[in-house]
């Protein structure tokens, strides 16, 4: 288990935030996770459920890796949700190369899960695949993050409550993608090709037979066999 302690965010890959403000020098990086929803079953480092965020149903990402929390601009316009100025720009280095610009957020976003009402400050950013839930959220919640067990605990009233069960994929073990396999192949593991054929024997007719097939009122529609050569 590991205590949050910061913010989150949207999309595939790992994620650089810089700080920047005029006539400062930019502060030291943050990480922040994305992952793809495929992904996100599988990976040990995160957490995905779904629930209602601004009044709307969301699919979310907990990560206790981001520094900042993270929502879509698609689904904050969606929700109208009420959007103002960080006062500062936050730079979004994406997974894929190239910087991101964003400078807004969504204060006091209310969070609801099991019944119990959490609040967000959700930056504003254009990612598509989930909004995300940082450390900044975790640690305003004491939350505790269980990311074997898929679970996220939080004080409530005093007490603790687990509020969010995780989704979970089970992948059959004596399965592998083809890119493991490649790269087992050239670590040196042995690998073997098997090819499956279908040997049901099917009786031929009287059209698969040259000659047979000319006098098809004399010979049956299935034959014994074929005729010598």
């Amino acid at each position: 288990m590991s205590r949050g302690r910061g913010r989150g965010g949207r999309g595939g890959g790992n994620i650089a935030t810089t700080l920047t403000t005029q006539g400062s020098q930019p502060q030291p990086q943050a990480r922040v996770y994305a992952i793809t929803k495929e992904q996100a079953p599988t990976a040990p480092e995160v957490i995905t459920g779904s629930f209602s965020i601004c009044g709307s149903s969301a699919h979310v990402l907990i990560d206790p890796g981001s520094t900042c929390s993270f929502i879509s601009h698609d689904f904050a316009s969606r929700v109208h949700a009420s959007i103002e100025s960080l006062g500062h720009d936050l730079c979004v280095s994406m997974p894929a190369g190239g910087v991101m610009l964003v400078n807004t957020v969504v204060r006091s976003c209310p969070v609801v899960v099991e019944g119990v009402t959490l609040y967000a400050d959700l930056v504003v950013i254009n990612l598509r695949e989930f909004d995300i839930l940082g450390m900044d959220w975790l640690s305003c919640n004491h939350a505790l993050v269980g990311c074997q067990t898929k679970e996220v605990t939080v004080e409530v009233n005093g007490e603790m409550k687990t509020v969010v069960v995780g989704e979970t994929k089970i992948i059959p073990n004596c399965l592998i993608s083809a890119v493991t396999a490649f790269n087992l192949i050239k670590k040196g593991c042995e690998a073997y090709l098997a090819s499956v054929h279908d040997v049901a024997k099917i009786s031929p007719g009287v059209s698969d037979v040259s000659v047979v097939r000319e006098f098809p009122n004399v010979f049956p529609e299935e034959l014994p066999g074929l005729p010598p050569h």
